[in-house]
């Protein structure tokens, strides 16, 4: 789907940031408990391999914004 647009792979990383990080934030408003430390984890492994797939470069960047983000609030 992507592929048919010009997407420079810096939105691409501010998408897929946003997807994450949102993600951990949500869990932790609206979960009984927040997420640990090993389910954060395991969220950016999986948000990793997906993102290879997609064909995202410079996925550190998701990592860390994915690790500030299960901090915040």
């Amino acid at each position: 789907m992507h592929g048919s647009y010009d997407i420079s792979n810096d939105d691409m990383v501010y998408a897929a940031t946003s997807l994450v990080v949102g993600t951990v934030r949500w869990l932790r408003v609206n979960r009984w408990r927040p997420p640990t430390d090993h389910e954060v984890a395991a969220l950016n492994d999986h948000y990793i391999a997906v993102n290879r797939r997609v064909g995202i470069k410079d996925l550190l960047s998701l990592d860390i914004a994915l690790r500030a983000g299960s901090r915040s609030r």
